[in-house]
C-alpha cells in the first residue's frame, strides 16, 4: 500500500516549506461538507520550457505504475485528462526492472511530453516510494529543462482528476499547496484542517495522527524547492 509517514522524502519537503504553506480549499468540498472546514525513455523532451510566465507554469506530473489487468485502461483515462491540460510534462515510472513496451507505445500515442522510467521498490515498505524517488532524481538531473517556478504533482494512475484542479489550483502554487481529496480509501473526503489561514491538522480517516496526514493527490510542490533539496 501507499504510505505517507514522518521521515520519508516527501514529508521532509512538507516540513521544509510549512512556514510558507499555501492553503487551497476546493469550493466543491466546502459547499458539500461545510462541517469539515471553513476554510530511461524520453519522448519529445528537448525543450520543455523557456521562460514560463507565472500564470502558465509547467505542471510536472509524476505517476508510478505497475502491471495489473486494468493498468492500460487506467493510464488511457488519465492520459485523456492530461492531454487537455496545457503546458504539462508527465514522468511515468514503472515498478519493474525495465519499462513495458505496451506502456511505452501508449505514452507515445498520447502526444504528451513525457519521460518513462523504471525501478523496483528496493525493499521500501510502501508501494510507489522508489518510483517517486526516481522521478525526483530525474528532475534534479535534468533541472535545466524546467523552470524553477514550475510545479510538481503526484498523480496515481488509478485516480480520477477534475480538470479544474490543474489550472485553478496546481498551477497557482508558488511554494506548496494543499487541498481536499474526495473518496480516498473508505472516507468521503480528506482535507487539511485550517485555522486563521494556517494548516493546523488534517481531517483524515486513515491514521489521522500522522504529521502529514494527506493523500498523495492532496498537495503540490514548487519545482525549485524540490530540486534544491535531497
Amino acid at each position: 500500500m501507499d504510505c505517507f509517514r514522518k521521515g520519508d522524502g516527501i514529508g521532509a519537503f512538507l516540513k521544509l516549506a510549512a512556514v510558507t504553506l499555501i492553503v487551497i480549499i476546493m469550493l466543491s468540498v466546502t459547499q458539500s461538507s461545510p462541517s469539515l472546514m471553513r476554510y530511461i525513455r524520453t519522448e519529445r523532451a528537448d525543450s520543455v520550457v523557456d521562460s514560463t510566465p507565472a500564470d502558465n507554469k509547467t505542471i510536472i506530473v509524476i505517476t508510478p505504475t505497475k502491471q495489473r489487468p486494468e493498468r492500460l485502461a487506467d493510464l488511457t483515462m488519465l492520459a485523456q485528462t492530461l492531454k487537455q491540460v496545457g503546458n504539462l510534462y508527465w514522468v511515468v515510472v514503472e515498478d519493474a526492472d525495465k519499462t513495458a513496451d505496451l506502456v511505452s507505445d501508449l505514452l507515445a500515442r498520447t502526444g504528451i511530453n513525457h519521460t518513462y522510467l523504471a525501478t523496483t521498490n528496493h525493499g521500501l515498505p510502501c508501494r510507489g516510494w522508489a518510483q517517486r524517488n526516481l522521478a525526483l532524481d530525474y528532475l534534479r538531473q535534468n533541472k535545466d529543462k524546467f523552470n524553477e517556478k514550475d510545479v510538481i504533482y503526484f498523480a496515481d494512475d488509478d485516480n480520477g482528476y477534475d480538470l479544474r484542479l490543474f489550472d485553478q489550483y496546481i498551477r497557482k502554487v508558488d511554494v506548496m499547496g494543499v487541498w481536499a481529496v474526495g473518496i480516498p480509501g473508505n472516507a468521503l473526503v480528506e482535507a487539511p484542517k485550517v485555522e486563521n489561514g494556517k494548516v493546523v491538522g488534517w481531517h483524515s480517516a486513515y491514521l489521522p495522527d500522522r504529521e502529514f496526514a494527506t493523500d498523495m493527490a492532496g498537495f503540490a510542490l514548487n519545482f525549485g524547492l524540490v530540486v534544491s533539496t535531497k
